[in-house]
């Protein structure tokens, strides 16, 4: 659930994570009997959105000359790697690391992402 607490000051990159938040507990409440495709379209939509998100919030902070940007990115691609090997995986596979990669996208969000807070501050 989003926070005020996950704010970073910036008002598209705190629009995408709400976005990412709310895509995540859609991810977290799909189960296999929802059928292939739902599941299909719904991780489709999260593995989309969070690599558009990353790509843009790394031109934000890039903009900013934000010193961070080379380590916050290194986390940005370990999950980018984990998106793109669960695209690859079978149905239920997929669906659990989906569920995986969303709880760690949120820690990110949670953990990570208040480093830069003070650039919009």
């Amino acid at each position: 659930m989003w926070s005020d607490a996950m704010s970073v000051g910036h008002d598209g990159i705190d629009h995408q994570h709400r976005r990412l938040v709310d895509t995540a507990n859609a991810v977290r409440l799909l189960t296999e009997e929802d059928g292939e495709e739902i599941v299909e379209a719904v991780v489709s939509e999260a593995v989309d959105y969070a690599t558009d998100h990353f790509d843009h919030e790394e031109e934000v902070l890039r903009e900013q000359g934000w010193p961070g940007l080379p380590a916050h990115a290194a986390l940005h691609a370990v999950l980018r790697r984990r998106i793109l090997a669960a695209a690859d995986m079978p149905a239920p596979h997929r669906l659990a690391e989906a569920k995986a990669i969303m709880e760690a996208l949120l820690r990110h969000i949670a953990d990570s992402d208040p480093g830069y807070r003070k650039l919009f501050s």
